[in-house]
């Protein structure tokens, strides 16, 4: 096997090790021949090293490196669209794998053909349109929007936008934008200090009748992993994004114990359990968010998800 080949294979075993997950990072490295130069894009330094080491170890001749460090090019940005798709490609057909909310925080890193990656508070990478982004101003999220109803600069916010409340009843978001309300329109950030399983309940249910989206946080449409995204994230919790990577965190549940809050797992599906046998879902097969039960006596009974149920995770 040629030099160039056999250190190839080792940064890809180093990949497996070290990023197995390309939702949540970026390893795109490969190994040039003649001579041998390790070049790409990784999102950490500790990557680079872990696979320049690994290229080095496998071959008996020297290996350069010209890697690009996300993290050591990376600027804040946000977004003036009320929704902004995240997409799996710099390519408007590519999978929209998230969605970038109206004032939301983001890193921006590198750009091509007018696509920027970016990378959202959850860890998501992906790719926007370029023009969607903007520089954001000097801001302190203390609070969250509460109606859907509420325009900003011809903008329909989407419900649960992070705002800056300041103290002549004017909200300030992160684009620098300003705007008089009133006071029901939003709640202060202290408000969600100890979320309950309840508090997380009353969010989600603010989002039944909502179509079903892929990618999609905001009741424009949304999925079901997104679903316990912002209704977690309404109460000031950041969760990972999809619903295996949510499953991985929190504590097991008997399902005879489950809780409001407590988030219940089915092949390639996520819930929110309402208490007992019941939950809120963001349901492909409904194609909205819905309320759901286990129980076979239930007028609102799902045979298939009570079959398919896998386990229940308790996060609070």
């Amino acid at each position: 096997m040629d030099p160039a080949r056999r250190a190839s294979l080792a940064v890809q075993r180093c990949r497996t090790r070290r990023a197995p997950d390309e939702r949540v990072a970026v390893y795109d490295l490969r190994v040039e021949s003649g001579p041998l130069s390790l070049t790409g894009v990784v999102s950490s330094d500790r990557f680079r090293r872990h696979a320049l080491a690994a290229a080095r170890a496998a071959v008996d001749e020297p290996v350069s490196a010209d890697v690009t460090v996300l993290d050591a090019i990376g600027s804040p940005v946000t977004t003036a669209e009320r929704i902004l798709p995240v997409r799996s490609d710099p390519d408007a057909d590519a999978e929209r794998v998230t969605e970038l909310r109206y004032g939301a925080s983001a890193t921006a890193y590198d750009a091509a053909g007018g696509w920027r990656r970016i990378r959202v508070p959850d860890g998501y990478f992906g790719w926007v349109d370029d023009r969607g982004l903007r520089d954001p101003v000097p801001f302190d999220a203390d609070g969250f929007v509460t109606t859907d109803d509420l325009t900003v600069d011809g903008v329909s916010l989407p419900r649960a936008t992070e705002c800056e409340v300041l103290g002549d009843g004017r909200l300030r978001f992160r684009t620098g934008a300003e705007v008089a309300v009133d006071s029901e329109v939003v709640e202060a950030g202290g408000a969600v200090q100890s979320p309950t399983g309840e508090s997380i309940v009353a969010q989600a249910r603010q989002y039944l009748g909502t179509p079903y989206r892929w990618g999609g946080v905001s009741e424009a449409g949304i999925d079901c992993s997104g679903l316990v995204w912002v209704a977690y994230f309404r109460n000031g919790v950041v969760l990972p994004r999809d619903a295996d990577q949510q499953r991985s965190i929190g504590d097991p549940v008997e399902r005879d114990h489950l809780e409001p809050g407590d988030l219940l797992f089915f092949p390639g599906h996520v819930a929110i359990s309402t208490g007992g046998r019941s939950f809120v879902h963001a349901s492909g097969s409904a194609d909205a968010v819905t309320e759901n039960s286990l129980d076979p006596t239930a007028a609102d009974y799902v045979a298939d998800l009570d079959d398919a149920f896998e386990c229940a995770r308790r996060i609070l």
